[in-house]
């Protein structure tokens, strides 16, 4: 076994020629800027999401003016019935939001 150890090892790798290297590095040059040889697969290209549309900036942003008009239209009907809720109240009383004390009916 010994013996078969050293005749393989008294073998010496191949020398090449430098037109044998300069041959084999331009196929493998070839080889790396070829186009590869199936179709490749492509990226679909991503569709704009819906909440980035014109169309619906545009609703949104209307629907948000009419919600703040119904809270300040609210807001200024509840005021006026907190006014004219005292006002009345001030009238039955016989003054100014305060109680007749006097005791005359």
């Amino acid at each position: 076994m010994d013996e078969e150890l050293k005749s393989n090892s008294s073998i010496e790798p191949p020398n090449p020629t430098e037109d044998e290297v300069v041959k084999a590095l331009t196929e493998i040059d070839e080889a790396s800027n070829r186009a590869p040889a199936g179709p490749v697969p492509s990226t679909p290209t991503p569709q704009p999401s819906w909440t980035s549309s014109p169309a619906t900036i545009g609703i949104f942003s209307v629907a948000m003016f009419a919600a703040i008009g119904l809270l300040a239209w609210g807001i200024q009907r509840a005021v006026k019935g907190v006014f004219s809720s005292t006002a009345e109240s001030g009238e039955r009383t016989g003054g100014a939001g305060q109680l007749d004390c006097s005791g005359a009916a």
